[in-house]
């Protein structure tokens, strides 16, 4: 087996995960529900971009490897699909900007272009509980 069969088997599991945690486990999100804070993660949107924004959970979830950023993959694809399809790539960024969350005692965050790429962050506010 060569190693980019490997990978790509390794893509494919981390997308599988994510893809049905991110679709059984979530309800869209409601900008008018009074429980934002205890919510997993919260979508915001702008004029050009949106921002998903997790909690401390979900931050230190995905700060322990692999199945943890499949998770946060597989939220990213059911909000916006065409850079959920790419996350499973990605998935040592998420892991690292979640620990770097976490080292700080703040919170990973998503933001994309509408139509265009998407990068991993951290924050700290009013969704970092």
């Amino acid at each position: 087996m060569t190693l980019l069969t490997t990978a790509r088997r390794r893509i494919t599991s981390l997308l599988a995960v994510g893809l049905a945690i991110g679709v059984l486990s979530f309800a869209p999100w409601s900008a008018t529900s009074a429980a934002a804070a205890s919510r997993n993660y919260v979508v915001t949107h702008g004029w050009g971009s949106s921002t998903i924004y997790f909690n401390k959970l979900w931050t230190a979830d995905a700060a322990t490897g692999e199945v943890g950023a499949a998770g946060i993959c597989g939220v990213l694809f059911y909000v916006y699909p065409p850079a959920g399809v790419l996350c499973g790539v990605r998935a040592g960024e998420i892991i690292t900007q979640a620990r770097r969350a976490q080292n700080r005692n703040m919170c990973l965050k998503i933001k994309y272009a509408h139509g265009g790429p998407f990068w991993f962050d951290i924050y700290q506010g009013q969704y970092c509980r």
